[in-house]
Parts: C-alpha cells; sequence; structure tokens
C-alpha cells in the first residue's frame, strides 16, 4: 500500500503541470481592422495595406495565419471584445484600453488638421481648437490632448463626430457647407487618398500635425495564450530584419509617381 501511494506521489507534479500548462498560440489568428488606406485597405488584392502586409508576413514567419476582416472601427472594436475576433490588428490604448497590447509598436502613424485652403486657422495645441468647430472619427484615438478635448462635455457643442466609412470624402464635404472648420486624419491616409485619385484636396490645406504617435497589436485579454502571444510579437516587431522589411513596406505606399 506504502508503495502505491509513492508511486502517486511521483506523478502529482506532472498532473499539475499537465493542469497549468498555457495553451498552444494557434495557427489561424482573427484580427479585426478597419478600411484605413494605406494602413489597411478593405478592397485591394494587391495593395492591402501597410500593417495589413507587414502583420502578415511577421505572423507567417512564425507558422501563424492572419486572417484580417474589415469592419466599421467601432464595430471591430466590438468584435474583439466579444471574443468573435482575437484582436486588433491596429489600435491605440486611448481607443480600446481594456484590451491586451503588444509592448512593441507595429509602426507609427502622423495625425494633421485640415482645413478650407482660404482658412488661416493653425493648430497650436488643444487650446486652439476653442475657436473652432472639429470634425472627428467616432472611437479613434488621436493623441492624448486632443482625446481629452473631445471627452470635454464642454467641447460638444464645437464637435462632428462621424463614423461608418468614407470619413474624408464626407469631412470634406461638410468644410465645403461650413458644417466644421477643420478635421483630422493621418498624413499617409491623406496622401493615399490623393495619390489615388478618390478625393479632391485642391481646396483644403494641412493647417499643422500632431506629434508621431504609435500603434500596436491588442488582443481580447480572455485568451488563455495572449500573454505568450504578446512576448512572441514583442520579439518580432523589436526585429531589426522585420524592421528593415517594413521600411520596405513603407516605401512601396508613399514613394511618390
Amino acid at each position: 500500500m506504502l508503495k502505491l501511494w509513492l508511486v502517486c506521489l511521483a506523478f502529482l507534479p506532472m498532473w499539475g503541470q499537465a493542469n497549468t500548462a498555457v495553451p498552444e498560440i494557434p495557427n489561424r489568428i482573427v484580427l479585426a481592422t478597419t478600411n484605413w488606406c494605406p494602413y489597411a485597405c478593405s478592397n485591394s488584392d494587391t495593395s492591402p495595406g501597410i500593417a495589413y502586409e507587414y502583420v502578415k508576413a511577421v505572423f507567417k514567419k512564425k507558422g501563424i495565419d492572419a486572417h484580417i476582416r474589415f469592419y466599421p472601427w467601432t464595430r471591430a472594436i466590438k468584435e474583439v471584445r466579444s471574443g468573435r475576433a482575437h484582436g486588433l490588428l491596429t489600435a491605440v490604448r486611448e481607443e480600446a484600453p481594456y484590451l491586451n497590447f503588444t509592448h512593441t509598436p507595429t509602426m507609427a502613424y502622423r495625425v494633421c488638421f485640415f482645413t478650407q485652403a482660404s482658412s488661416d486657422w493653425v493648430f497650436q495645441g488643444a487650446q486652439s481648437l476653442n475657436q473652432v468647430t472639429l470634425g472627428a472619427i467616432r472611437g479613434y484615438g488621436y493623441d492624448p490632448q486632443v482625446d481629452e478635448y473631445i471627452r470635454d462635455p464642454n467641447s460638444q457643442v464645437s464637435l462632428q463626430l462621424i463614423s461608418g466609412g468614407d470619413e474624408i470624402l464626407r469631412f470634406i464635404n461638410m468644410l465645403s457647407l461650413k458644417r466644421i472648420d477643420t478635421f483630422l486624419d493621418d498624413q499617409y491616409v491623406v496622401a493615399w487618398q490623393a495619390k489615388s485619385k478618390k478625393v479632391d484636396f485642391s481646396e483644403v490645406r494641412n493647417a499643422g500635425c500632431l506629434a508621431d504617435n504609435p500603434f500596436y497589436l491588442a488582443l481580447n485579454p480572455a485568451l488563455e495564450w495572449g500573454d505568450k502571444f504578446i512576448d512572441l510579437l514583442d520579439g518580432a516587431f523589436s526585429n531589426n530584419e522585420n524592421k528593415a522589411l517594413l521600411n520596405t513596406i513603407l516605401k512601396k505606399y508613399t514613394a511618390q509617381d
């Protein structure tokens, strides 16, 4: 009887390890995003976007297929929170602070203010926004000072928040109708729209930019393998070979014709 008991004790550590082992990272991971060219483009097989191509390539090196789905931005966040998607392709903490973010950014973006060409307003800090009616995308994280301004109840009378797609085209129409005085968007996004001739920017001017803002890949915090995957991605996004790959992809989308 004593021998049997000793045999059982010998196997207890293995049972404990089996019960607490972290599940393996799956070989297919679903990421939600929105149409945000040139970072993620929903309607192009040849140019699906900078972040789209880069993350797919980094995942592939690890033997993982990144399955990327497009939604309006607020819906993309809901897909991750509900568990229907594992994570967001691109995000900043202000947009979804309850998600599990990589510590190493995927890349950075720069948000600028755009006005009618005839306007002489220039962005000079959050206080200068009190002089204008601002157009912004609902649920986006821009910059701490601007995000704080947007959240301030006293700013609501001077804000026009929209969502649902084609935001830049809608903002330019709102400028011409004088419903807003300025709107926010990323410099590469605006340049891409102009390059593809999808939007006429002839009557629009750049009125100043915010500092570069890094964005990250974010996961649903309920994923048992999430922390393990975050560690893997931090190493991959810090890798010099992958950084060189990102620069190559970036040139493809930003080079002038």
